[in-house]
This record gives C-alpha cells, structure tokens and sequence, in this order.
C-alpha cells in the first residue's frame, strides 16, 4: 500500500496526522455521501446490506487520474500491477469512512484510536487511524484500499466484497 510510511512516524507526526483524520471524517463522510447520491448510487443509510449497493456503485466508477489525493496516500509508481488512479483513491477514502460508520453502529464501543504497537514489531497498521475496542483493531483505510485494489487486478468482483468484509468482522465480533 503505497500511503505514508507510518510506521516511521514519530509520536508528534502519528498523533497529528490522526487528530486531523478524524476531525475531518465526518464532514468528508458526508461529502461522500452526496457524492455517491448525486451520481445515482445507493442510499447510504448505515446499514450493512448497503455496502452490496456501495460496492456495485464503485465498481462501476470510472478511473480518472488528476485531482487532489487524500493526505494518507502518496502516489503509486505509474504502471504498477494494483496502481489506482486519483479518483480511485479519493472513492476509497469515502469508502473507509463509510464502511467505519457501519461497522460502529453495528459494534457498539468501536472508537477511533491510533494503531500502536511496540515499534520493534511491524504491524501494518502502526500509527494510522483505527477502529478500537477491547484490544481489537479494525483498520478500515487498509480493508477499502486492498479490496480497491484486488478490484483492479480484477480479483474482487464479487458484488458483496464490502459486505462479506464487513461480515468476517462484525460476527465474531458481535
């Protein structure tokens, strides 16, 4: 995944680069939703079943290159297997913020915290925004960029890839 090294992010960098993701969820959230409603995908009303409708709606969106990139991601080396285009990119920070509402109304007690662990281990989600609860993290950048990028290499297909995501978590999880 080509996003900042966030692994190498000291305490100062990671703790400001989270405060300001998460201060601007909810309104790039929102700006999602009415994207999505104004080019005529579904309704995103929080519930799982609309993450079926979700997917199919970005499936279906055209790669466009050009544009702004969400402060995560760094450009992929152009023409590499699994590359997205900007306009994947930017879909796939609306997605991350969306699947994370569903999962946190479906999870109860699911905040956003900071992914840490000791730096001498690598954990993939060292340092970026996550979902929290009980010990347990749900990295929702991570779940919609993969999936965004198996649907490039034409190996998440699948009309339910977000919703059977969102299912191996929620249920044992519930």
């Amino acid at each position: 995944m080509p996003p900042k090294d966030f692994f190498d992010l000291d305490d100062a960098d990671a703790q400001a680069f989270f405060a300001d993701y998460v201060s601007r969820a909810p309104a790039r959230l929102e700006e999602f939703r009415a994207e999505v409603e104004a080019s005529g995908g579904p309704s995103l009303d929080g519930s799982p079943e609309s993450l079926v409708g979700l997917w199919r709606w970005f499936q279906a969106r055209p790669r466009e290159d050009g544009g702004a990139l969400p402060a995560w991601y760094e450009p992929d080396v152009p023409g590499a297997p699994g590359a997205l285009a900007a306009s994947t990119v930017r879909d796939v920070d609306g997605l991350a913020l969306y699947f994370a509402a569903v999962l946190r109304r479906a999870l109860p007690g699911f905040e956003w915290a900071l992914g840490k662990l000791p730096k001498r281990k690598k954990y993939i989600s060292q340092n970026k925004p996550v979902l929290q609860r009980d010990g347990v993290d749900i990295d929702p950048l991570q779940v919609a960029f993969v999936l965004a990028q198996r649907r490039e290499l034409g190996r998440a297909t699948e009309d339910d890839a977000l919703r059977s995501t969102f299912d191996a978590y929620a249920h044992p999880l519930g």
